[in-house]
């Protein structure tokens, strides 16, 4: 089950890396959006960034 979660979310990540591959800074242009703010606050426990500074969680 996590191998498929795993999976998915480099799937999911691919696709932002296309959006994002035509040099825009943001994901509808060139300013910050609602989209981009919310998938920051989505991303981050997934990607934990060093800025994130939330608890890791630990899986058994």
């Amino acid at each position: 089950m996590r191998l498929i979660s795993q999976i998915k979310i480099e799937a999911i990540f691919a696709e932002l890396d296309g959006l994002l591959a035509d040099g825009r800074p943001y994901l509808l242009g060139r300013q910050p959006t609602l989209v981009d703010y919310c998938l920051a606050a989505l991303a981050a426990p997934v990607l934990l960034p060093e800025q994130f500074g939330g608890v890791q969680a630990t899986f058994a």
